[in-house]
């Protein structure tokens, strides 16, 4: 267990128990394996429970030894089973309380029902509110691991024009991509938070093909797939000259994530690709003039879609006719943490906020282009955490 951990866990205990006697909760049981980790710095499989005042409690149900490596509680004790908290929490003379608190935007109908029944004692309310805010703002360390993918990440982008060959499929060079991240230490899995939601590490998207709607409403681009219980991703197109290759990818090398997007080409892009490339840019210009604290995000959404009119490519922007109302996501141990930058979401920005920005748009004829970056919001600037020069590269 590192050091800065042992400081980062306090803090962030800290936190939720400040927000939650705010709202008289007695306590909350945290499952969710990203929560778990957050608040407690283990990736295994654990309850951990946290009271209004007082030391929180981890339940371990496998590798206890692991758990105790990974994390700086004080309190780490192994559980068979769930039947058990009750009677755990009495050994260590702690309670529920009247109101206990559980991720219930992930936690399964089933799973809730359990719960209900052996907590029969206090009513369950939901945490997941409350824990995503938290989230939304990094600390130091947290921008720093942040920051060291997008270093990481920035490196694959920089091979990729290397790999790039006349005749060669999406499918192939999606796998010489993913395998040179992997290479340099990309973890391999990307969380997403939500139900029925399945992502990759990203998406490599050549030509019209890639075009194909997602099959989820927050993607402005999924690309075709190869098979129904996917469809998303590679479709097998060849890659031929003056066609878009559209590289989208979440890179997670320390646990937190980056995510990043650019357009790649043998040739030369259609000239209304290029304006659309150019556009991209001008709007990804207009939201940094615009990141800082206390600017509201729905204003910046509403400004790109304004600059997308003005472009004359509004039927392109997001999507194709149908495009997602949204612009930037939060962005850190899931990749899609609050913030939103939507239309009607009401939010102004903070500082110690990370968000992946994204205008893009859609051609069924002939792909999709745009640009993405993932951003630290500070108090009067931002700093980028994503690398590399943002216009189309030409091979």
């Amino acid at each position: 267990m590192r050091t800065d951990m042992a400081l980062e866990i306090k803090n962030r205990i800290g936190k939720l128990q400040q927000k939650i006697r705010e709202l008289e909760i007695n306590s909350v049981i945290l499952i969710d394996r990203t929560n778990v980790y957050y608040f407690s710095g283990s990736g295994q499989q654990c309850h951990l429970y946290v009271p209004a005042e007082g030391a929180p409690l981890l339940m371990v149900k496998k590798n206890i030894e692991i758990a105790k490596k990974e994390s700086p509680i004080a309190n780490i004790v192994p559980l068979r089973s769930p039947k058990e908290i009750l009677q755990m929490l009495h050994t260590y003379n702690l309670k529920l309380g009247n109101k206990t608190a559980m991720e219930l935007d992930v936690l399964p109908t089933n799973n809730y029902l359990f719960y209900q029944k052996i907590f029969e004692q206090s009513a369950i309310v939901d945490v997941s509110p409350i824990v995503r805010d938290i989230r939304m703002i990094k600390s130091d360390f947290e921008v720093s691991q942040i920051r060291e993918s997008g270093i990481r990440h920035g490196e694959v982008f920089k091979h990729i024009s290397s790999v790039i060959n006349e005749g060669l499929t999406d499918r192939e060079l999606a796998s010489a991509i993913e395998g040179y991240a992997r290479k340099i230490g990309h973890l391999g899995y990307t969380r997403f938070r939500g139900f029925n939601v399945e992502f990759y590490m990203g998406h490599t998207l050549v030509g019209a093909p890639g075009a194909a709607k997602g099959p989820y409403e927050v993607m402005a681009a999924g690309g075709a797939g190869t098979h129904p219980t996917f469809p998303q991703g590679v479709s097998g197109s060849v890659i031929k000259k003056g066609e878009p290759i559209y590289v989208d990818y979440v890179g997670n090398y320390t646990g937190y994530l980056v995510d990043q997007t650019r357009i790649f080409a043998l040739g030369t892009l259609p000239a209304i690709m290029e304006k659309a490339v150019n556009v991209s840019i001008d709007i990804q210009s207009m939201i940094e003039e615009k990141l800082k604290e206390g600017t509201n995000g729905r204003e910046i959404y509403d400004e790109s879609v304004n600059m997308a009119n003005k472009s004359g490519l509004q039927d392109n922007y997001m999507g194709y006719h149908t495009g997602v109302p949204f612009i930037g996501h939060g962005i850190g141990l899931e990749v899609n943490e609050w913030p939103v930058i939507a239309k009607g979401f009401d939010i102004q920005l903070k500082t110690g906020m990370v968000i992946a920005l994204e205008p893009k748009f859609t051609f069924p004829d002939l792909g999709v282009v745009g640009i993405e970056n993932t951003y630290l919001v500070k108090e009067k600037s931002f700093e980028k955490l994503t690398k590399g020069d943002d216009y189309i590269t030409y091979i």
